[in-house]
């Protein structure tokens, strides 16, 4: 007894084959540029390679943060950028000291035009001929909270 075929080649009447669940695409996940700062080998059996990577935060103010991903994480595109997902990267472990925790500017605009005038910065023409001079004058007032600063990395606090 003859079959009669449909066009998709299967036998007339035949149930329609189920349709294979098409996993729905995840969402992208935004690739932020980064700069791979140095990778650590594994120090423990059973541990996965770790980069030390540094990128630039979103929105102002513009400021770097730096943070121990995975290597596993990390691509390039074909012009050799390294990229991480914002993800991972947000659950990065921090590296380096929080410098707004230790830094106090105390002087007032008093002590830095001392500063200024104790050194022979008097004019305009005065800091054009030495900005530099200029500079450390201004940094002189603020002495006591460079100070504390270098004490904070000095105590270890941050990595």
């Amino acid at each position: 007894m003859a079959e009669d075929w449909d066009e998709a080649g299967a036998p007339e009447g035949a149930p329609e084959p189920e349709q294979a669940a098409v996993p729905e695409p995840e969402p992208e996940q935004e690739a932020v540029p980064v700069r791979v700062v140095r990778t650590f080998a594994p120090q423990v059996r059973g541990a996965k390679p770790a980069a030390l990577v540094e990128w630039l935060l979103a929105g102002p103010p513009q400021d770097y943060a730096r943070g121990v991903v995975p290597t596993e994480a990390l691509f390039a595109n074909p012009a050799q950028q390294v990229f991480c997902p914002r993800a991972v990267l947000e659950a990065a472990v921090p590296w380096g000291v929080p410098w707004e925790r230790y830094i106090m500017l105390t002087p007032d605009v008093g002590a830095i035009a001392r500063a200024l005038r104790q050194r022979g910065f008097w004019t305009r023409e005065d800091v054009q001929r030495d900005p530099l001079g200029a500079a450390k004058a201004f940094t002189y007032s603020a002495q006591q909270d460079f100070i504390s600063m270098l004490k904070a990395a000095e105590r270890g606090e941050g990595r």
